[in-house]
């Protein structure tokens, strides 16, 4: 027989054996099968829930813009959240217009126990537009207090079409009709749920907004360039309106998003690295047990990577149960804390609430690429020593103690050199990334497991024990060496991974305390009860506030005027507080990071802001940085005096 078949038939003679044997190889040892299924589905669930959460945050808010606005090229903002009516006459008359839609959007309350929330869009309903809502035109114009909800929500309400519903909004209470039923979801199965629909006329007069509109939505004529539209109406409207289009928009929301998603992600790959852990644990331990029958393999002559495949094969098994159990276990646990996340994302981030939870492609194969790469990485070195030792040393019992005493050194220099690299990069340059702390984070996670074995050989000559018990623990670490290490060092990152964890929580809750103290230091908060920060309804007029400031219960008053600017073509909230008031307590309102509070409150010619942390991150500013404000009116620059924290929003 030649070389070649007979290279063949062995091939294909282990490949047999394998399949006939792996059967029996989960039952016998049961308990190191179900540790590697359990560290994959670990992994697994873990990355699955974490991005089920992001990528579904980013899927509602996309939904609901397309569900929207529809097919529009480009999409005109207020700068201060508003727009006056006659702007959409300046959009019309634009060349290269082909339509426009304008909207006035008012967050409302339904009334009764759920409390329901509505986005009431006010549309033109006279105008050609694809709303897929019945009962349109002149019988909605007719009908007073008409809106149309969608299926969705009347079912959860127990609305029918002809009832009639009080809501909550801009400061007042309003009767409404339920005229129609209006499927978003039918063109955009991601929009939610809480989207409403009444004729744009009413809903300003209704809601205290008549001459205001919060959006246009903007077709262009065929064969226009949609930048060079775009350019031409800004310059039309001014800084006062804002051209952007409905791609940007999601984009910019998928960027608040990303210190969210990032810190859970980081988290989750956390998880992986101690399923990876548990993967490479339970096949040492079992090639360990079965290093006799791999010895008797290699004398009827399997080959080195025949063994290693046969190892990996059956970790891929083990991997597929894994990744079976852990994307169900996954999606269960993001759906069950979707009430949690949506207190999260709606009071932070201003986005839609997520209302369904889709596992899409790129989502599932990105878990099981991780599931399955995990434990190939774990049982991949404990394959290759497996493979590389020849028959006696498999068939010998405790040899594997004296190579891994033997390589302890190198491996602990191989340790202690990523090590100064890794702080002196960090110290150098490191420091000013902002995913530095993973770096480090995953830094330790090498490290440990390299310095491990040196440091507990050492560990165990040097001790001195009487007790026979202690002493016969001790000996035993010694001599199983190769295993024992990495139970060590996988502790040694649980430990550090809970310490690092344990302190960053800590540090938070202490910086929000702080943040909380400094905000909330007053007895009684007024606020005005408006839907849709901007509109005329969401400010106190001076009379009111003169009146509560004259009574005799009263010992002082703070206002507070909040509104929004742009900060290198990005819209950030703007707060003004009273000078008098805050000069002299400046520390106690606003609790600073960095930097002081001198000339912040003086009117001189050098104005001087606060800006928040999670302004200053994203814009790389520090203090002495000069920052660009740009209002609806004009633009000024101010010189950043103080980082203060913040976490009421992202901006």
């Amino acid at each position: 027989m030649a070389p070649a078949q007979r290279a063949t038939r062995n091939q294909l003679t282990v490949f047999r054996y394998f399949a006939k044997s792996i059967v029996g190889h989960f039952r016998a040892g049961k308990s190191l099968h179900l540790l590697t299924v359990f560290g994959v589905a670990l992994g697994v669930a873990s990355v699955i829930s974490i991005r089920l959460i992001s990528t579904n945050a980013i899927s509602a808010f996309a939904g609901t813009v397309q569900a929207v606005s529809g097919n529009a090229d480009v999409t005109i903002v207020g700068a201060e959240g508003f727009l006056s009516d006659t702007a959409f006459v300046s959009v019309l008359s634009t060349h290269g217009v082909l339509r426009a839609r304008p909207t006035f959007r008012i967050f409302a309350t339904a009334a009764g126990e759920d409390q329901s929330r509505l986005e009431i869009l006010g549309v033109d309903l006279l105008a050609p537009i694809s709303l897929p809502v019945q009962g349109t035109g002149s019988e909605a114009v007719r009908t007073p207090g008409w809106i149309a909800v969608t299926p969705q929500r009347a079912t959860a309400n127990g609305w029918i079409v002809g009832d009639t519903v009080h809501v909550f909004g801009g400061g007042r209470t309003v009767e409404l009709v339920i005229g129609a039923l209006v499927d978003f979801r039918a063109s955009d199965a991601r929009a939610s749920s809480g989207l409403a629909v009444m004729d744009i006329a009413e809903a300003q007069e209704l809601f205290g907004g008549v001459g205001l509109l919060h959006q246009i939505d903007v077709s262009a004529r065929p064969g226009t360039d949609i930048d060079t539209l775009a350019s031409r109406l800004q310059s039309s409207l001014g800084p006062s309106a804002r051209t952007i289009t409905p791609e940007r928009r999601v984009s910019e929301a998928a960027e608040l998003l990303e210190g969210f998603s990032l810190n859970l992600t980081a988290l989750s790959l956390v998880t992986v690295f101690v399923g990876l852990f548990l993967v490479y644990s339970s096949t040492q331990a079992g090639l360990v047990r079965r290093r006799t029958e791999h010895g008797v393999l290699r004398c009827l002559g399997a080959s080195r990577t025949q063994l290693i495949l046969m190892v990996l094969a059956e970790v891929t098994a083990l991997g597929i149960v894994g990744v079976a159990v852990g994307v169900p276990l996954g999606y269960w646990a993001a759906a069950s804390r979707i009430d949690v996340v949506n207190a999260a994302i709606t009071n932070l981030y201003l986005l839609q609430a997520i209302e369904q939870v889709y596992l899409d492609t790129p989502t599932l194969s990105f878990a099981v690429a991780a599931g399955l790469g995990g434990a190939l990485a774990g049982a991949l070195i404990p394959a290759i020593d497996i493979s590389r030792r020849d028959t006696r040393s498999l068939l010998a019992a405790y040899v594997l103690r004296n190579e891994t005493a033997q390589w302890a050194p190198r491996l602990f220099a191989a340790g202690l050199s990523i090590t100064i690299l890794t702080v002196g990069w960090y110290a150098t340059i490191g420091h000013t990334w902002r995913p530095s702390g993973f770096v480090l984070a995953f830094a330790v996670v090498i490290v440990l497991p390299l310095i491990t074995p040196f440091v507990l050989d050492r560990t165990v000559r040097r001790a001195k024990v009487r007790s026979f018990g202690w002493s016969l623990s001790i000996k035993t670490l010694a001599a199983h060496l190769h295993t024992t290490s990495l139970t060590v060092a996988a502790l040694s990152v649980a430990v550090t991974i809970m310490v690092g964890v344990t302190v960053m929580v800590s540090s938070f809750r202490i910086t929000l305390e702080q943040w909380i103290d400094s905000s909330v230091n007053a007895d009684i908060y007024v606020a005005a009860a408006s839907g849709t920060p901007g509109l005329a309804a969401s400010s106190i007029s001076n009379e009111f506030i003169e009146r509560i400031s004259n009574r005799s219960d009263v010992l002082a008053t703070d206002r507070l005027r909040r509104g929004s600017v742009f900060v290198s073509g990005r819209r950030v909230v703007a707060m003004a507080v009273d000078a008098p008031n805050v000069a002299g307590r400046g520390s106690q309102r606003f609790s600073l990071i960095q930097g002081s509070f001198d000339g912040v409150f003086d009117q001189g010619p050098d104005p001087r802001v606060l800006i928040s942390e999670p302004l200053a991150r994203k814009q790389r500013l520090s203090i002495g940085d000069t920052i660009e404000l740009a209002g609806s009116r004009e633009s000024r620059s101010h010189t950043v005096a103080g980082v203060y924290y913040e976490y009421g929003n992202e901006s």
